[in-house]
């Protein structure tokens, strides 16, 4: 599992038995297992919290995005398919895989 591409500045990876962690700064950004995904920004919903969080979808394959749209966050989920199911982003959603 590559763990290099992840910005380095405040951000960690962690796994532990079927779990893995990203944490930026003090918060876990996001936190996956084979079934779920949960997301969280900690109430700070910056352009970096939100890089993060996207690099650690695409850099492991999880299938979704976030994107800001009317200045509130947006989450996009893929699940394989070309168009999105389209979410309003909450603090710890927990997607199904």
């Amino acid at each position: 599992m590559r763990t290099d591409t992840i910005g380095n500045h405040a951000t960690t990876i962690t796994i532990d038995d079927a779990t893995t962690k990203i944490t930026y700064h003090q918060t876990v950004v996001v936190e996956w297992d084979e079934k779920t995904v949960t997301l969280n920004s900690g109430g700070y919903r910056t352009r970096t919290t939100q890089l993060r969080i996207n690099q650690a979808s695409e850099q492991f394959g999880l299938g979704f995005r976030i994107r800001q749209q009317n200045r509130e966050w947006i989450v996009e989920v893929y699940n394989g398919q070309r168009t999105p199911h389209v979410l309003d982003f909450s603090d710890n959603m927990i997607l199904t895989r």
